[in-house]
């Protein structure tokens, strides 16, 4: 879990440029949406020469945040974002794509029927609870069991989330359910237990013999993980200011 961490951590320092981006799009969101937190991705099926450990995956960085919504107790909004790192010689205005969003929760907090996309950036194009296959490539190999799914409209890659896009999906709660308890769930050690998102990723690794795709998972940061997060968020900031 530990190098699952700081592959995150390491993307996150080097994506400095698109996390700044980020925070500007948060502070002029206003005060409809208040993040409670972020979410990375880590990657656990990726059929390319060294696998996890390839260098096509260099760049690449997926988040998910959770925000409540106010005037709404029992909402919430899930936004994911492409943050790759235009400047890695990966990464391209069009590559790496999320064509594939999937949600296994165990929880059972998420009412799917009432699923809405309340913001997405220009031209990326997705389908509520249907398209792309039923459980994300590589899911039954970690227990992960898609109960909803959200697929870029076809044709994919040419739609779904390229660097710098964004999509908000909005979702009512279940049994008096709050953005809190969805954002605990995630955090939740016991994925059994838990609420879990993946990824499907399409055109991984631009200058390769070989554009692959793959599969990334929400990651449960150990304790501490979520301070060693925010220290690499302060670092951003910090280079901001020196620039």
């Amino acid at each position: 879990m530990l190098a699952k961490l700081n592959f995150i951590v390491s993307q996150v320092l080097a994506n400095a440029k698109a996390l700044v981006v980020l925070l500007a799009l948060i502070v002029c969101a206003g005060p409809s949406r208040a993040n409670l937190g972020t979410f990375y991705f880590t990657p656990f099926e990726f059929a390319y020469a060294g696998g996890l450990s390839s260098p096509a995956l260099e760049g690449s960085l997926f988040a998910l945040e959770v925000h409540e919504v106010f005037g709404n107790p029992n909402s919430v909004y899930l936004s994911l974002l492409n943050l790759s790192d235009l400047s890695h010689p990966n990464i391209s205005a069009t590559s790496p794509t999320i064509t594939g969003i999937y949600f296994d929760d165990n929880a059972s907090l998420l009412n799917f029927g009432s699923a809405s996309i309340f913001d997405q950036s220009p031209m990326t194009g997705f389908n509520l609870g249907g398209g792309g296959p039923p459980n994300v490539p590589g899911g039954v190999g970690i227990s992960f069991f898609s109960d909803y799914r959200v697929s870029a409209t076809p044709p994919s890659p040419s739609m779904g989330l390229d660097p710098g896009q964004f999509l908000t999906l909005q979702f009512g709660l279940l049994g008096g359910a709050t953005a809190s308890d969805v954002f605990q769930a995630l955090a939740h050690e016991e994925a059994s237990s838990g609420l879990r998102l993946a990824l499907h990723v399409q055109e991984i690794g631009v200058g390769s013999s070989t554009e692959a795709s793959g599969s990334f998972v929400t990651v449960v940061p150990e304790p501490g993980g979520f301070l060693l997060l925010a220290v690499a968020g302060m670092v951003l900031q910090l280079r901001r200011r020196r620039r």
